[in-house]
């Protein structure tokens, strides 16, 4: 039924958010899982429709959805993925006000008529009603709720092409074919991606239980005696004793080193707290905007490296707060290269049970 209704539509809008929605109930058992919003995406492939694709942020102002279990969750992040990383061009959408400036803008080609007999192409009101059918599918039925932080500009992801009468079946095969290759790539990815975060997760747990159980050694300060001379000479200081770090700081931060070189824009944006005071937002700065700066970027420099790391001025204010700086090199390159130092000053605090960084100040040096 939905490639009937598909079918006779001049376009299609294929709207993602962060929710993966329905699916279809009688979906085979030996099929990769698509939500309906999903098939509807595929489908308008396969017959060759030309699709405009927006891509909604994760902050867009969506209505409340009830909550998903964590596979359908990982199918549809990874359903973005795909999106995101085709060829296909597709638009980010911020705003309703920006959504409603998008949909006029559209640009749709009616179908030709049929038969001299028939009526004139469809007007603007008839192309929105055709567009109506996919639009409502996917904001009542399935999705409005996706996350990303990658713009673009709106513009059709297919042109509708002709195909000879003699070809159209084979071509559809072969399409439907490709779809099929694109969702089982796709569920294995989230499924890969499922399992890394759960070993990931256990590692963590691993690490911080060896740690508590690992008792901080004493480290007794040296008292150092006069010399015996004739005059009286006062005893060289006592160096202050190294600062204690909390259970688990030294952990979060050795995964904050780590995820400087992960080109996942949300492995580094994961370690800040969720409104953070920012060297690069004045007022501060949301999860998403620094998953956001940071993606910026990975997309100039896919490929970093960071060496000399060193820390200094440590400042354990308590066992919930530590204050510290951060120093190392960097090499980049991509369209570019760049290379120089960096000294990053940090403020941690532990929040709901985990460690955050709260404050985040950087001097770079080329």
């Amino acid at each position: 039924m939905l490639t009937e209704r598909i079918s006779g539509c001049d376009a299609v809008l294929h709207m993602v958010g962060i929710c993966y929605g329905e699916e279809a109930a009688d979906q085979a058992t030996n099929e990769p899982r698509l939500s309906y919003t999903q098939m509807e995406y595929q489908i308008a492939r396969a017959l060759r429709k030309p699709t405009f694709v927006f891509l909604f942020r994760e902050d867009f102002g969506y209505d409340p959805q009830p909550p998903e279990n964590e596979g359908e969750r990982a199918l549809q992040a990874a359903h973005r993925e795909s999106i995101q990383r085709s060829s296909a061009l597709y638009t980010l959408i911020t705003t309703h006000e920006e959504l409603r400036l998008r949909v006029r803008e559209m640009e749709v080609k009616p179908r030709p008529a049929e038969s001299a007999g028939s009526r004139a192409g469809p007007g603007l009101g008839t192309i929105i009603a055709t567009l109506g059918f996919v639009v409502v599918a996917g904001l009542v039925g399935y999705e409005l709720n996706r996350r990303s932080a990658v713009t673009t500009q709106v513009v059709p992801v297919e042109e509708k092409r002709p195909v000879a009468p003699d070809t159209k079946q084979d071509a559809m095969e072969a399409e439907l074919q490709r779809m099929k290759r694109v969702a089982e790539e796709t569920a294995k990815r989230a499924e890969e991606v499922q399992k890394q975060n759960e070993a990931n997760a256990q590692r963590i747990r691993e690490l911080e239980k060896a740690h508590a159980a690992t008792p901080t050694p004493y480290i007794p300060p040296v008292v150092y005696a006069p010399p015996p001379t004739p005059a009286y000479v006062a005893p060289a200081p006592v160096p202050a004793p190294l600062p204690r770090l909390p259970n688990g700081f030294e952990d979060f931060i050795t995964g904050f080193w780590n995820h400087h070189a992960s080109n996942n824009a949300w492995d580094w944006a994961n370690d800040f707290s969720e409104q953070t005071d920012y060297e690069y937002a004045k007022g501060g700065a949301s999860r998403s905007f620094i998953a956001n700066d940071w993606q910026k970027l990975i997309n100039r420099y896919p490929t970093r490296n960071y060496s000399n790391l060193s820390l200094s001025n440590i400042q354990v204010e308590s066992d919930s707060s530590v204050q510290l700086n951060m120093s190392f090199n960097y090499r980049f390159s991509g369209a570019k290269n760049a290379s120089g130092s960096t000294t990053t000053h940090l403020t941690c605090k532990r929040v709901g049970g985990s460690w955050k960084i709260t404050k985040f100040r950087e001097t770079i040096n080329r």
